[in-house]
Formats: structure tokens, C-alpha cells, sequence
């Protein structure tokens, strides 16, 4: 146990049964099994591992670390948390669980997307899967994101240009905003898409024309202005 950076608080109990102990890393107490411990099915500290909640007190203290006041009560990990940035004035809404992997203000990210530059917002289809996806990437250069999810047996079908990544970043949360309204949840997980699961939808209820529909239905509630629009074909 102390190999795995949790030093035992009470006398071992069994391999198969919880044993007390305090993980050096944050000094939390928690229960882990030597089983699953000795055969690595877990690590040792399901805080640390993102699997156990968090008190509020606790998430928000985790937020302003990040340089990122909050603006509303905390809900889950996994739940968009409106805050400001302390270091730029910006209303972002990030989730918990992304602040804690190094994420932050979407504005002063020195890497990654850049909300100035062109940007598209584009709709994929992975036949596989049985899935649809909506995300956002730039439009210069070799678009490394659309990219990659083609690597992965995705397919582009529809897709809107945009002046700004702030633009193309409001159409697909207004497009993901409806989607969640009308009782539309993630449809893959982590262990099948690592990077934007949480923006796909099973095909059999979303398919891509139905998503792209969306997506033109709200343009024109936006203050937002469409540089171009195409599809799959030349892209």
C-alpha cells in the first residue's frame, strides 16, 4: 500500500476487504482494496481518480486556484461552470472535471484552439459507432481536429465557417444547448472516444441531417455572421 502512496491507518484487514488508509497525494482518507490495488484494477484514491464527489467548498476552491471565480452554485464535475476569469474578465464556462486535467479560461489558453482565428463548426458521422458528432475546429491550415477524428473512422457532412472561434464556439453550444433540452445525453463514453464524447449523439435519434438542420435553424438567432457553408464534399 505504501508503494502505491497510501499509508495504512489501521491493521491489514484481508486483501478482499477495505482497508483504512491516507493517500499522501492530497491526505485524503480512503478505502481501497489490496486486491485491486496489488492488481492494478484501481489506483488508490478515487477523489484523486475523479470517481468520488467533491464537497462545493472544496470544488470551488479547486476553480479560483484555476484563476476562475464562480458565478452560480457548484452541480457536478461534469457540469458547465459559469465563472469569471480573474486574469482576463472573460464569463467562461468550464467543468470541473476539465479545470482539474489542466484546463481553464478558454481566452488566455496559450495552446489548442484559437477563439480569434477562423473557425468552422462541423457535424460527423461515424458509421461504426452508430454516431453522430458535432465539435469545432479552425479553418486554416491543416484542421488538425477534423483531422483526427478521420484517422478514427469519422466522416465530415456538414460544415458552417465562421469569422472567429467565439462564433463557431457559440453555434455549437447552442446546438448542444438544444439537444440537452430536448433529452439528448452523450452518446459514446471515454473508454471509446477519449476527446469529445461528450458532444456525441446516437444516430438512430440525431442523425446528421437532423443535426445540421439544427445547427442552420439557430444560426439565425445568434449574433453571429457564416463566412461559408458547405458539406463533406471538397473538405
Amino acid at each position: 500500500m505504501r508503494a502505491a502512496g497510501l499509508e495504512p491507518l489501521e491493521p491489514y484487514p484481508g486483501s478482499g476487504s477495505p482497508w483504512c488508509c491516507r493517500h499522501e497525494a492530497c491526505g485524503r482518507e480512503v478505502t481501497p482494496r489490496l486486491g485491486n490495488i496489488s492488481s492494478a484494477r484501481q489506483g488508490g484514491c478515487r477523489y484523486c481518480a475523479g470517481k468520488a464527489p467533491i464537497p462545493p467548498d472544496e470544488a470551488q476552491a479547486l476553480m479560483r486556484a484555476a484563476d476562475l471565480e464562480p458565478l452560480e452554485p457548484y452541480a457536478t464535475s461534469m457540469t458547465p461552470w459559469r465563472c469569471r476569469c480573474t486574469t482576463c474578465g472573460s464569463e467562461v464556462s468550464p467543468t470541473l472535471m476539465k479545470v482539474r486535467t489542466g484546463g481553464g479560461c478558454r481566452f488566455c489558453a496559450s495552446h489548442g484552439f484559437d477563439l480569434t482565428a477562423p473557425a468552422r463548426v462541423y457535424v460527423m458521422q461515424h458509421h461504426q459507432h452508430n454516431a453522430v458528432k458535432i465539435g469545432i475546429g479552425g479553418t486554416a491550415g491543416r484542421n488538425e481536429r477534423v483531422n483526427h477524428h478521420r484517422r478514427s473512422g469519422w466522416v465530415l457532412a456538414r460544415d458552417w465557417h465562421f469569422a472567429t472561434g467565439v462564433e463557431a464556439h457559440a453555434v455549437e453550444q447552442a446546438v448542444l444547448r438544444h439537444l440537452h433540452e430536448a433529452g439528448h445525453g452523450p452518446y459514446l463514453n471515454r473508454d471509446v472516444m477519449p476527446n469529445g464524447w461528450t458532444e456525441t449523439f446516437g444516430a438512430d435519434l440525431v442523425t446528421p441531417a437532423t443535426l445540421a438542420a439544427i445547427g442552420t435553424a439557430l444560426l439565425s438567432s445568434l449574433p453571429v455572421t457564416l463566412y461559408c457553408s458547405g458539406s463533406s464534399a471538397g473538405r
